[in-house]
């Protein structure tokens, strides 16, 4: 099982091994970091770059119908950024739940909320995600080439 999406200029760039959403990404420094701040200048230039990319590779891969990007932050963990890509599933499993709170949709619950419901643990994740690793590793890629060098 290899989650790794790529690692490349101090990132590596996974899938969740515990969530059977695909798509579902997380970014993060090589060398732990415990904040954004604490990133040397050239590293977060580097990190929206990646972020872009990663976004990019999502959209082409699974077409989400909103993606969203998360920093959760805790003393005892390192920095960490997670995309993730809200599907026709994701929505109508979440709809479900909470029938009429549309407006829950935007909002850090509904990450909370995929996190549990599509928790799995990492062998059944990655039989449900093992297709789509290629393609977004593709997608990434060629988002990366699309995209101007940093100077």
């Amino acid at each position: 099982m290899d989650f790794q999406i790529l690692r490349e200029n101090g990132f590596t760039i996974e899938h969740s091994p515990a969530c059977l959403v695909p798509g579902y990404l997380m970014v993060t420094p090589i060398i732990p970091t415990p904040t954004f701040g604490q990133l040397p200048g050239p590293a977060r230039r580097e990190l929206g770059r990646i972020l872009e990319c990663a976004s990019m590779a999502i959209k082409l891969t699974i077409a989400p119908v909103k993606l969203h990007c998360a920093h959760f932050g805790d003393d005892a963990a390192p920095l960490r950024y997670h995309l993730f890509p809200r599907t026709p599933r994701v929505t109508c499993d979440f709809l479900g739940a909470f029938p009429n709170q549309e407006d829950l949709l935007l909002r850090p619950l509904l990450l909370h909320w995929a996190r549990s419901h599509y928790r799995a643990p990492a062998p059944v994740v990655w039989q449900a995600v093992a297709p789509v690793i290629p393609a977004l590793r593709d997608a990434f890629l060629l988002a990366a080439r699309a995209r101007s060098p940093l100077t």
